[in-house]
């Protein structure tokens, strides 16, 4: 297994000095996905989770709906072959929520859990994080990543692949609220998506035509509600 940083020599500017040290970085490596017969998607990635990467981007891209729907998966050193249903995945970009209160609190916990477990970042600063929590069991996913959307691919494939449904859960991610990272958490179900970054124009345009709750900017005490959706946020 290929580890997701690697150790290497650099020279470190300090002032007006060249010091040769230990730099650790992150891997970066190529993953073509070949869907019946087509090669559909390149994913430059961080080694690691491909099986679940590659879920996770079918869902979120529209692809398929449910892991049944792949007959087949086989996965080599740079190569993922899927042969999928002859079907088209539907999605109802206005997806209907069960009544869902988030609390600010619950933001807060998922922001703590997502710092904590970002530890290939801590130690090379080049990885996103994602985390997807469900309110209601308390049951919580995560990953890391050079992409950001790779990210949100990854840990929506680790739910798809545990068994547990998006419908009552939100995604917090460290990446920028753009119209593609907001469609892929339409696509899959997702009624709450968070960042600690800020939204696009588009991004939140999206939100608003699917009634998702988008949030951005969140710290420890505020944020940004840049649409409150089905789901609504309960500051108490």
């Amino acid at each position: 297994m290929i580890r997701p940083e690697m150790e290497i020599r650099c020279i470190r500017v300090i002032g007006k000095s060249r010091v040769q040290m230990n730099e650790r970085i992150a891997r970066e490596s190529r993953l073509e996905l070949v869907v019946n017969g087509k090669i559909t998607k390149t994913f430059n990635y961080t080694p690691g989770l491909e099986e679940e990467l590659v879920l996770g981007y079918l869902i979120s891209s529209a692809t398929i709906t449910e892991p049944n729907q792949i007959n087949a998966m086989e996965l080599t050193n740079s190569t993922c072959t899927l042969s999928l249903a002859n079907t088209k995945a539907e999605v109802d970009l206005r997806n209907e929520h069960e009544s869902m209160i988030v609390h600010f609190t619950d933001l807060q916990f998922m922001r703590k859990m997502l710092f904590e477990n970002q530890h290939h970042h801590k130690s090379t600063r080049g990885f996103h994080g994602a985390i997807i929590y469900q309110p209601n069991t308390g049951k919580h996913f995560h990953c890391e990543d050079i992409g950001r959307h790779n990210t949100v691919d990854k840990v929506i494939g680790l739910v798809f692949r545990n068994d547990y449904s998006l419908l009552d859960c939100i995604i917090m991610t460290t990446g920028r609220l753009t119209c593609s990272i907001v469609s892929k958490c339409v696509n899959a179900g997702v009624p709450v998506l968070v960042s600690m970054t800020v939204a696009t124009d588009k991004g939140i345009a999206i939100a608003k035509n699917s009634n998702l709750t988008l949030i951005g900017s969140l710290t420890d005490t505020e944020c940004w509600l840049y649409h409150e959706g089905d789901v609504k946020i309960n500051l108490n």
